[in-house]
């Protein structure tokens, strides 16, 4: 009786593929599905093609060309037994291994079972995915609650097995693209499963060859992997859940392991993630020195690709084309602004949170840069995943900014909070709870520290009156004021 079905995808590489068989235990629970992209019969012997008259062995030759998502998705459509576990061709099992995994009982909660792979350079060198990055093996199954890691660290479809039904269930398949077609997959499983099950062992190993796919840099390449990239995120940001940073797109455009490509940054600057402002990423690329990279340079016009990337992540962020027009923008967002509201760049609607409709803010009201409005309590992730947790648990509340007020930069404001009129808060604060009228206020937990009458008369000598002066008298009155040569 089938309980595992294999799917490979296969693509000209007749050699690898029989490898690829080779290391999979035969066994009467198990059935190989080899799925043929449409291969070049001058490189493909298709009288003999590898698996054909092995009774364990299914292949399917398919004649569309849409590429590996494509092909697994046929190989899903043929599968059997309990458990689907893809490969690609020029891949291979660490037979025993796989065979005693198969041997496992795992338990019925568990509807992903994750493993140790190697992942292997073109240079020789490799590392280890799996939660324990040493090479140390042990069979015993542990219980993981936190499924984010599904996506973030096992992104691949052959780094883990899943329940035919749970992905039947839910729809789970591949882009048919050509370049990054199981982001998706590996997302949504991801996002859905409510736990996973770890086994620390070496199942697979995975080489990075020349002339692979994955290997391809090209103009095309570069553009599909940079929208399956910011498609991953809009998915992940849209589920309240972690998102990948901008140097994972990178470090793959350029054929690099994450590692060295981070050296490259560290030694141009900090790192720039997707995290980070606007305005800082908008100088990222130039920053990161990839345009010194020889092969990049020579495929793809690199002003032009910093650009289209300046655009995605413009386009991600929501980030209206022109500042001028961001007060309408966050208002068709939903969030209630008044009549006279500045709001200073750089700027994301991301600080309005994933619920923008519960926000508003009073007339005359200055928002500084980097302030984020948080609407709802993630910490209730801890809640669900308890043993009696209950799997729709979460917190919302509103944020109310009163008129005529001041939020200084990269303040954080959390639910349920009411600001009144005429209040400074002050930079950095954390504003956990409400504040009143006519206040300064600041700190971590945000704590009033004067009255607004105590505060003018406090600096009444330090106050300037030059709001309307022009850029260079202003220049030259306050150099000369503060002695700067």
């Amino acid at each position: 009786m089938i309980r595992f079905s294999i799917i490979i995808p296969h693509k000209n590489t007749p050699d690898l593929l029989q490898r690829c068989l080779d290391s999979i235990p035969r066994r009467e629970d198990v059935l190989v599905i080899v799925v043929d992209d449409n291969s070049d019969s001058e490189k493909v012997d298709f009288d003999r093609f590898p698996g054909l008259g092995d009774s364990h062995v299914e292949v399917y030759l398919t004649k569309d060309g849409k590429g590996a998502g494509y092909a697994r998705n046929v190989g899903v459509t043929h599968a059997k037994g309990e458990w689907l576990i893809f490969a690609d061709a020029d891949d291979y099992f660490f037979t025993d291994n796989l065979s005693k995994l198969m041997d496992m009982d795992i338990p019925g909660e568990y509807d992903v079972v994750v493993w140790k792979s190697k992942y292997v350079y073109l240079d020789g060198t490799y590392y280890v995915m799996g939660e324990d990055a040493s090479d140390k093996e042990s069979w015993d199954i542990i219980r993981c609650n936190t499924t984010d890691k599904l996506y973030l660290n096992y992104v691949t479809p052959w780094a883990k097995m899943v329940r035919r039904k749970f992905l039947m269930k839910y729809g789970i398949t591949f882009d048919e693209v050509k370049h990054g077609n199981d982001d998706m997959y590996s997302n949504k499983i991801g996002v859905i499963a409510n736990k996973y099950a770890y086994v620390n062992i070496f199942v697979y190993c995975h080489e990075r060859l020349s002339g692979s796919l994955r290997e391809t840099v090209n103009v095309e390449s570069l553009i599909c992997r940079i929208d399956v990239f910011f498609q991953k995120n809009l998915y992940l940001k849209s589920h309240g859940r972690p998102l990948f940073d901008i140097v994972w797109i990178l470090s793959d455009i350029c054929s690099m392991s994450y590692g060295k490509f981070l050296c490259l940054i560290l030694k141009e600057s900090k790192l720039l993630g997707i995290r980070q402002s606007y305005k800082d990423y908008c100088s990222t690329c130039g920053r990161l020195g990839i345009s010194k990279i020889p092969f990049l340079s020579k495929i793809i016009n690199m002003n032009r690709f910093k650009n289209y990337l300046r655009r995605k992540l413009h386009s991600f962020l929501g980030i209206p084309q022109h500042y001028k027009n961001s007060i309408s923008y966050f208002r068709s967002l939903g969030v209630q602004i008044g009549d006279n509201v500045s709001i200073i760049p750089p700027i994301s609607p991301v600080i309005f949170s994933s619920e923008p409709y519960l926000v508003s803010i009073g007339d005359n009201t200055t928002i500084s840069f980097d302030v984020v409005f948080v609407t709802h309590d993630a910490a209730t992730r801890v809640i669900r995943n308890l043993p009696d947790g209950n799997r729709e648990t979460v917190v919302y509340g509103t944020i109310s900014v009163g008129e005529n007020c001041f939020i200084g930069c990269r303040t954080t404001i959390l639910p349920n909070v009411k600001i009144g009129d005429n209040t400074i808060i002050g930079a950095g604060s954390l504003v956990n709870r409400d504040i009143p009228s006519n206040v300064i206020a600041a700190g971590n937990p945000c704590k009033v520290i004067c009255t607004l009458d105590e505060y003018r008369e406090k600096h009444k000598d330090d106050f300037l009156y030059m709001v309307s002066l022009p850029y260079e008298k202003k220049k030259i009155y306050l150099m000369e004021k503060f002695d700067i040569k």
